[in-house]
């Protein structure tokens, strides 16, 4: 009988660990301490990544001020308060991210193709969040 007990303890383990194997996918190619790329690929482009990922920055990539079209490859460049510079590539999805990187200090981003200076210097990587770039209280981040 504890033959038994520990076969099926064995079980309800190997099932919770292929249970969290998807959520570790989900992360992309780069992994949960990555930063996004072309080749890698996130979900629900425009909505705030910070709220569900312990993200450093992130945020969605756009055709236009008015445009909805999501566009991959852009690069976005992250200067921290510090001198750090971080680097991303919206994904597959229009999505960047990096795990990397302390946004509490402050910073500056810039977008490849956008003409646009960032004037604010915020203390918070969340760019598509409520009162940054939702769509409402600023644009989406998007290329000229």
């Amino acid at each position: 009988m504890d033959m038994n007990r520990n076969y099926f303890k064995r079980i309800k383990v190997l099932i919770a660990a292929l249970a969290i194997f998807p959520a570790l996918a989900a992360c992309g190619p780069t992994g949960p301490t990555g930063v996004s790329s072309t080749s890698s690929m996130s979900h629900n482009s425009g909505a705030d990544c910070r709220s569900c990922h312990n993200l450093a920055y992130a945020g969605t990539i756009v055709s236009s001020k008015s445009g909805s079209a999501v566009v991959s490859g852009v690069k976005v460049t992250v200067s921290q308060s510090d001198g750090t510079v971080i680097t991303m590539v919206s994904d597959q999805t229009g999505n960047f991210y990096s795990y990397s990187g302390s946004p509490e200090g402050g910073y500056s981003a810039r977008v490849e193709g956008n003409r646009t200076q960032m004037v604010q210097h915020p203390t918070h990587g969340g760019c598509n969040a409520t009162g940054c770039h939702d769509g409402r209280s600023a644009s989406r981040i998007y290329v000229d």
